[in-house]
């Protein structure tokens, strides 16, 4: 008798375990990859789950995107176009990730964040809220972009947390004064995990020996970006 299941014929349901513990949920591998889908995501069937990839609650995979590595997307998170995931990377909740980006790694891409272009997210970073990072920009290493932050042209983000309203358009100026790191585009100065515009930075910082050395930095900082832009 054949191995395949005929109409009408009662077949075992397949589950699989996304979530470590306890509660296994239906579940499918696609042909291909052969990765694990659960019945409640959409995965297109010109998209590719790696053998080792995870696709679980409403997400959506489609056009030729390809998750593959130890990577997972779940919640409601969509990616599409020629995206990939790879790694160890996570997209989740209602994040997307499309056109050609990548996100690998131990990344983390989630909130209502998108990632699009030819982006990169990559390392140990983090894009969430509704952050946007996309044409040719790079957020990488421990680098974290969130709230309406946005990372965009060839903007290179690595270390730094970036935030609020700020937009990121080109490769950051990195100066080292003193013992502190500041972080300068035309309209910015980053310096750990406070973000704002240069003036306002300097006017409503408390700590004095900071706003010592910013008072120092403050003529330098004009020249630098006169050469920056």
């Amino acid at each position: 008798m054949s191995g395949v299941p005929c109409e009408g014929m009662l077949t075992t349901p397949t589950t699989y375990n996304f979530f470590g513990g306890s509660g296994s949920v239906a579940a499918h591998q696609p042909p291909g990859g052969g990765g694990w889908v659960a019945d409640t995501a959409i995965v297109a069937k010109t998209a590719y789950i790696g053998p080792d990839a995870k696709v679980y609650g409403d997400a959506v995979v489609s056009s030729v995107a390809r998750i593959h590595g130890k990577a997972s997307v779940f919640g409601r998170a969509q990616v599409y176009g020629d995206a990939q995931v790879y790694g160890n990377a996570k997209v989740l909740t209602n994040a997307q990730v499309h056109s050609n980006a990548r996100v690998f790694g131990n990344a983390r891409v989630f909130g209502s964040a998108k990632v699009y272009g030819v982006a990169q997210v990559y390392g140990d970073a983090q894009v969430y809220d509704t952050a946007r990072v996309y044409g040719d920009a790079k957020v990488y290493g421990y680098a974290k972009v969130g709230g309406k932050a946005c990372a965009r042209g060839l903007a290179n983000i690595f270390n730094v947390q970036v935030f609020g309203g700020i937009v990121v358009d080109e490769p950051p100026l990195l100066v080292f004064h003193g013992p502190y790191k500041f972080l300068l585009t035309p309209d910015w100065l980053i310096c750990g995990e406070l973000s704002q515009s240069i003036e306002d930075w300097i006017k409503d910082t408390t700590d004095d020996q900071i706003k010592k050395e910013a008072g120092c930095l403050y003529s330098r900082v004009v020249s630098c970006l006169e050469e920056f832009v």
